[in-house]
């Protein structure tokens, strides 16, 4: 389906990068992902996905507006604490890009809830706060064949990689034991989570428009020190998750 000349118009920057073009925004348009978490990762990642014109977007959090979220939640308002992070997130992306489908869901992403869930989108984004959660979704993307793109933050401390469905590596291969349990929250200085979800919004478009990605690397960014590095993936072939399991 051709683009009106209002979308041509909304478009039109990104129309002219390399690899995008017609046949790019065509991709974006019909494409849907399901992103995990609303809260300073996953809201940048839905709002530069909505923005480029990603025809149907999913995203899932259970939790109310704290006021601990707004140092780095820039798209709530203090007059919104104790609302439904989904609800005020929709109701900000209907505004940015009204053509986009928008489908908030208030729940929190399980074993039981996710693999009904993946069936209905293409792509998933990791915008999630613990390793729990990061772990049962890795195993989610991977029985149901999605591209899981992975963004946490620490710190000063940023990571992002590209989980390729079946074959691996996956998470699990990366961090095969769970990491101790945070007591408190989680270090997050507001810029960290900005860049490190914008990161994950361009290798989602990426992916979909057909685009080198960062598939088996997992890149680590220190915004302390101006630093990046980058570490090839390596799939550990006892992964009780992608990998066979040795026999005996």
């Amino acid at each position: 389906m051709p683009l009106s000349r209002q979308e041509s118009e909304r478009y039109s920057r990104q129309l002219i990068v390399p690899g995008i073009g017609l046949r790019g925004q065509a991709k974006l348009k019909n494409a849907s992902v399901l992103v995990a978490g609303a809260g300073g990762l996953g809201g940048v990642v839905l709002a530069y996905l909505a923005a480029a014109g990603v025809g149907r977007l999913g995203f899932a959090d259970p939790g109310l507006l704290e006021l601990s979220n707004l140092n780095r939640q820039i798209f709530y308002k203090t007059r919104d604490l104790g609302r439904a992070k989904v609800r005020l997130l929709a109701s900000f992306l209907k505004d940015l890009n009204p053509r986009v489908r928008l489908e908030p869901l208030r729940l929190k992403l399980d074993s039981e809830n996710l693999a009904p869930l993946l069936k209905k989108y293409g792509l998933v984004a990791d915008c999630t706060d613990n390793f729990e959660a990061r772990f049962e979704l890795n195993k989610a993307c991977v029985r149901a064949g999605r591209t899981l793109v992975h963004g946490a933050v620490y710190g000063f401390e940023g990571q992002l990689a590209v989980i390729a469905p079946r074959g691996g590596p996956c998470l699990k291969c990366v961090f095969p034991h769970m990491p101790p349990r945070l007591k408190g929250y989680t270090p997050a200085p507001g810029p960290a989570p900005g860049a490190i979800g914008a990161m994950q919004a361009a290798e989602v478009i990426k992916i979909i428009c057909g685009l080198p990605h960062l598939r088996g690397r997992l890149v680590i960014y220190d915004f302390a020190h101006g630093a990046a590095h980058s570490v090839r993936l390596k799939r550990r072939r006892a992964c009780g998750v992608c990998g066979k399991r040795d026999e005996g």
